[in-house]
């Protein structure tokens, strides 16, 4: 996806602020690069196109339109640098009287290598350094009376300020204590102004219940024409869903200065050590296409996982053996599941199917950045009717798995699905409870890593399963080491996971049992042999 905003009718373009950059930049020197020391600074073409927009779209009064910019883009972008260089540009260039510039990074490391930045530019720069005073956090224009603030958003005291411009560095990351507070205080803090400016820029990350994903749903739905917002300012640059990972036309596309910041030999290799090894999978996507990931590592690689796909027989080859089914439930409006495990030639075979609410459906796509409608179309997601998954939908297809299959066991989490089992109790259901915690999941858990690890499991190639299992992180206890599944530490939806690893636990003890049971019995045939 690669979106920008257009410049409308009803606005007019001032290549003014432009020149004015262009000639700042002429007298800025590289600093880390093979032409530190070269004096005069090209941006990238991308960053222009972005310049362009924000600084050089007029409303008819003169004033920019622009006021807030959501800029989205991966990694090794050269966005750093372009804030930077932003920054000194609103200080100096401007024209905006008494400018008040306030760059807050995610923690105060990064507000100190920010500030050491814009340091060593105007310490390299003999225009800069003529006009700036160099302060312990800030940097001063007297020629202006400017300021231009470098903080941490952790630490900064947040009110009493009029602030030109406000820029938000890997919003992201902004998910401590205070991180809502901080942004509130900030983008309510520059009504003073008449063309106060506020960027956010930052990488995608793995938490959607953040304040930048919130943000770039929004600025999504402006570009998609859903909301209108004539004053908001969006260039997003990520890979969809769909998207090959390791094309190199989705790079490309996903990465506007790739071959300049980052070579495309180390993309390549940033990609093939990702193919090779499943745990940097989810960090390459997230930095690298801007892809929204669940865990930094899943607790099962995805590659293993996907060739235990079953081709040689189908689901109704297995039809009239022992099932035991385990079952999920929602608590809202997210994801159920409910998973059938059938074991065949000491195989377990994994029958899933997930459900979500039909009003919910587009919704959950965009939170999710995962092709809902698509798996709904295809037959690997159900959408059931109203906003919550009714459990008498549950209950019926209990029933289709009962004509098929038979039912031996339906394990429940009983937090929230006393009501179903009861039904289904006295409808002559064998149901029982699996309690969601150290002591029932850590076995059940490991078991089902072990099957993966052994190529004991098979599966149909279910997409929503498939995307739980991708997701799947543990949480560890600390005075046991037993794990179980995380959902807080997967980001990310695993519903289908934890049915798959309650139903395969139902069906290995029960295929234990039946060992133990056989094994005795050859034991006593062979004792009343010698007897006789």
């Amino acid at each position: 996806m690669a979106k920008k905003g257009k410049v409308k009718n009803q606005y007019t373009f001032d290549e003014q602020p432009l020149i004015r950059f262009a000639n700042f930049l002429q007298k800025i020197r590289y600093i880390d690069t093979e032409k530190a020391g070269d004096l005069g600074f090209e941006l990238d073409e991308y960053q222009w196109d972005i310049l362009r927009e924000v600084l050089g779209c007029k409303k008819a009064n003169g004033l920019r339109r622009f006021k807030r910019c959501a800029l989205a883009l991966p990694r090794k972008q050269g966005k750093t640098t372009f804030v930077i260089l932003l920054c000194l540009f609103l200080l100096l260039v401007d024209e905006e009287p008494r400018p008040l510039i306030i760059l807050a990074a995610v923690d105060k490391d990064q507000a100190n290598i920010a500030l050491q930045m814009a340091k060593d530019y105007i310490q390299a720069s003999p225009w800069l350094s003529r006009r700036i005073i160099e302060k312990q956090n800030e940097l001063l224009s007297p020629s202006n009376n400017g300021r231009l603030m470098i903080v941490s958003s952790e630490g900064l005291k947040l009110h009493g300020f009029n602030p030109s411009a406000i820029i938000l560095d890997e919003l992201h990351g902004w998910v401590k204590a205070r991180a809502q507070e901080a942004f509130d205080a900030l983008t309510t803090s520059q009504h003073a102004r008449q063309q106060p400016l506020l960027f956010m820029i930052s990488t995608a990350g793995t938490d959607t219940n953040t304040i930048w994903f919130r943000e770039l749903q929004y600025a999504r739905d402006i570009l998609a024409g859903k909301k209108e917002n004539d004053s908001y300012f969006a260039f997003i640059r990520e890979a969809d869903p769909s998207d090959d990972w390791t094309d190199p036309k989705v790079w490309h596309k996903v990465n506007p200065a790739l071959g300049k910041h980052i070579a495309l030999d180390t993309f390549e290799q940033l990609c093939q050590e990702a193919k090779d090894r499943p745990e940097k999978q989810n960090a390459f996507k997230r930095l690298y296409l801007n892809l929204w990931t669940t865990a930094e590592t899943s607790f099962i690689a995805i590659n293993k996982w996907l060739k235990l796909k079953e081709t040689e027989i189908t689901i109704e080859d297995l039809h009239g053996l022992d099932m035991y089914v385990g079952i999920d439930l929602s608590a809202t409006k997210d994801l159920t599941a409910i998973v059938g495990c059938v074991v065949k030639d000491d195989l377990f075979y994994l029958i899933p199917y997930g459900f979500t609410p039909a009003a919910y459906l587009l919704e959950h796509e965009q939170r999710d950045q995962q092709p809902y409608s698509q798996w709904v179309e295809s037959g690997h997601l159900i959408a059931t009717p109203g906003p919550i998954v009714d459990q008498r939908v549950l209950r019926d297809y209990i029933d289709i798995l009962a004509k098929d299959f038979k039912i031996k066991d339906i394990a429940f989490d009983i937090a929230l699905a006393s009501q179903l089992m009861l039904e289904l109790n006295e409808r002559k259901f064998p149901v029982s409870k699996f309690k969601q915690d150290y002591s029932w999941m850590h076995t059940a858990t490991t078991d089902f890593e072990s099957a993966i690890l052994t190529d004991r499991i098979r599966h149909f190639d279910n997409k929503v399963l498939n995307w739980c299992i991708e997701n799947l992180a543990i949480t560890r206890e600390t005075s046991t080491d037993r794990i179980r599944p995380s959902k807080r530490l997967s980001k990310q939806r695993i519903d289908l996971a934890i049915a798959a690893i309650m139903a395969h636990d139902k069906a290995n003890r029960a295929r234990i049992q039946q060992s133990v049971k056989s094994t005795s019995r050859k034991k006593s045939s062979v004792r009343d042999f010698m007897i006789f």
